[in-house]
């Protein structure tokens, strides 16, 4: 459910992006502990745990989520950005060092007073419950420099020490500004997040803006957030195959791929499926045609092999392994065999 809500929102366009943390996996993590905050003391939790925008919105448990946690995502949509960011990530040694600019746009100033932070989370695409995207490191620091007044940017360095083994190859860098409008009180809330790019940040053009003078009463408007990064996300297995068991000379029913693969945020009629793997080829001899499966069994063959499948869509794919085993006719054995005497 959370998967599909996901493609939805990838499909109208609007930059959502959820992303899991194994509760246990992850204790005395700074980025979990915005639903403490949000929760706030006393009373016991259910998972799931559920959090919109660092603390801004928060639920708990078996919500349905097609209509709970859409109703507190959208409410956050319509929040506009309080700051400008930009980021940036590359790999020194073994440490992942990123690179973020902020440029102030929330009418505070920004500083330790209401606990202003930047994040900077490593995610893969990796199932554990409800999503497949799976965070796997953090880093949590505060304001580089003077406090950031209204209007001001400035460009801060986060590094991730030894990170670089869990970013590997696929790892992506997810940049977040926090603070809590409370001041030292109460829940955070986001002030915007963005995707990192490998590499350098652009230069700044032209002079970074002049500092304003804080409002009395109504805040400077906000500009919008920065255009969404858009992230495509591979198929999934839907239905795996079920293990298969089969008399010696019993045919095997062709199986339709389309109903055993899904991929949420592309047309499923561009899947393309193969062969990645049959352990024991001297018993079967797989095909596909189209999104079809064929088992051929060799004659008078018996024994068992697994077969993985392999789905692929828009270059990325996933696997399912079954196995399949074929077992020997138990012929009477001893005694006499009667045949019936038929004449013609």
């Amino acid at each position: 459910m959370v998967d599909q809500l996901q493609a939805d929102y990838k499909n109208a366009n609007k930059n959502v992006l959820m992303i899991e943390y194994n509760v246990d996996g992850t204790r005395g993590w700074t980025r979990p502990a915005r639903w403490w905050s949000a929760f706030g003391a006393g009373g016991s939790a259910t998972l799931p745990l559920i959090d919109v925008d660092s603390g801004f919105r928060n639920t708990m448990g078996s919500v349905d989520f097609a209509k709970v946690y859409k109703r507190m995502i959208d409410e956050a949509l319509r929040r506009k950005a309080g700051v400008e960011l930009l980021s940036a990530y590359k790999v020194v040694n073994n440490d992942v060092v990123v690179t973020m600019r902020v440029t102030n746009r929330s009418g505070v100033t920004l500083s330790s007073g209401n606990a202003t932070t930047l994040n900077a989370v490593i995610w893969l695409e990796k199932k554990i419950l409800h999503t497949g995207r799976t965070a796997v490191a953090e880093q949590v620091n505060g304001l580089c420099g003077k406090p950031l007044l209204n209007g001001e940017t400035a460009t801060c360095v986060v590094t991730m020490k030894d990170k670089a083994k869990d970013l590997g190859t696929a790892g992506h860098v997810l940049a977040l500004v926090d603070y809590k409008p409370g001041n030292t009180t109460g829940p955070f809330e986001s002030l915007n997040a963005a995707h990192a790019i490998k590499g350098e940040l652009p230069p700044l053009v032209g002079p970074t803006a002049e500092p304003t003078v804080e409002p009395t009463e109504a805040p400077l408007e906000p500009t919008p957030t920065l255009p969404p990064v858009v992230i495509d996300m591979p198929p999934t297995v839907k239905s795996p195959i079920a293990d298969i068991a089969v008399m010696e000379e019993e045919p095997v029913a062709s199986i339709d791929l389309s109903k055993v693969f899904a991929d949420a945020d592309s047309d499923p009629t561009q899947m393309t499926f193969t062969v990645n793997r049959n352990s024991n080829a001297a018993l079967v001899t797989p095909s596909i045609t189209g999104s079809m499966l064929d088992l051929a069994i060799m004659t008078g063959m018996t024994g068992s092999t697994d077969i993985t499948i392999r789905a692929t869509s828009d270059g990325k794919s996933v696997n399912d392994t079954f196995t399949l085993t074929v077992k020997a006719k138990n012929l009477p054995t001893g005694g006499k065999v009667y045949l019936p005497w038929l004449e013609r």
